[in-house]
């Protein structure tokens, strides 16, 4: 945009210049009206082309789109987002047991996750969090089929990354992993109060409100695309600031030239608690 601004501003000066030209005493009639011709119209095109970035640069952004009034309709939105998805793949919400399953069957994606540079962050509720309970009530859910959901998120993390784990040793005995072109995946548990889900694949983003009013998937989910709105970069910093915060409660982590970890000792004490307090209730 600068560099235009610039080309038409000079555009208007040379204009100047040649209508100046035009006027003097000495110049014959036929250069007179062609340096005239030659001025004005330079003149006119460049200075309309400066108003109109001007009024493109002032129009009203567009931060969100409305996708859908109900989540749940997006399922194969999300499959097909996240078979496409080229550079980076998060997700944020209260339980991830589909994604990781479609994940889980995926052994394209998982191969790009090792060898294309994909990066896959994924973040659930902790099973462990006080705001369980109130998720399940405002998603009119029993405590217990909460925990069932997260149980079944974890057990799918712990599989992907076995999977993983087994596939990154093959091709490292093959001397087939590139560690130039390495991805990383990472699975972690978030303790806050679960107000918001967010899918991105790449620049896009796709994101959505819990509230108590009514479940989540049948909540409205709305896009928006990266580096389009100051909303864009709120959601992404909002997933960042809780990625942070979760560092410490992971469950698979395999992060570039480093073999995938996942966490056992974690995860048993994680499956042991959930155990505990669904016997509670």
């Amino acid at each position: 945009r600068g560099m235009n601004r610039t080309i038409n501003i000079i555009g208007i000066l040379a204009g100047v210049i040649f209508i100046l030209f035009a006027n003097l005493s000495f110049v014959n009639e036929f250069v007179s009206s062609l340096l005239m011709a030659l001025g004005t119209g330079l003149f006119a095109a460049c200075f309309v082309n400066i108003i109109l970035q001007v009024c493109k640069e002032k129009e009203p952004e567009e931060p969100m789109k409305l996708l859908t009034n109900e989540r749940i309709d997006l399922t194969k939105f999300y499959r097909k987002s996240r078979s496409q998805v080229r550079h980076h793949h998060d997700l944020l919400s209260i339980a991830v047991a589909g994604a990781l399953k479609d994940i889980s069957k995926d052994d394209h994606l998982l191969d790009r996750i090792l060898r294309d540079r994909l990066k896959v962050r994924l973040l659930f509720l902790n099973p462990l969090s006080g705001f369980v309970r109130q998720r399940a009530a405002e998603d009119q859910m029993t405590v217990a089929d909460v925990y069932k959901e997260l149980s079944a998120s974890i057990a799918l993390a712990v599989e992907i990354g076995e999977k993983l784990k087994a596939r990154y040793a093959e091709l490292k005995k093959s001397k087939l992993l590139n560690e130039a072109d390495e991805g990383s995946f990472e699975v972690r548990l978030y303790d806050g109060c679960p107000y918001l889900t967010i899918f991105r694949a790449d620049d896009e983003i796709v994101w959505g409100l819990y509230t108590a009013e009514k479940r989540g998937v049948n909540s409205a989910a709305f896009r928006s695309k990266k580096g389009d709105s100051a909303l864009s970069g709120q959601l992404e910093g909002h997933f960042n600031v809780i990625w942070e915060r979760s560092r410490s409660a992971c469950i698979v982590r395999y992060l570039e030239q480093n073999a995938p970890v996942v966490f056992d000792g974690f995860v048993e004490h994680l499956n042991a608690e959930i155990a505990r307090l669904s016997s509670q209730n």
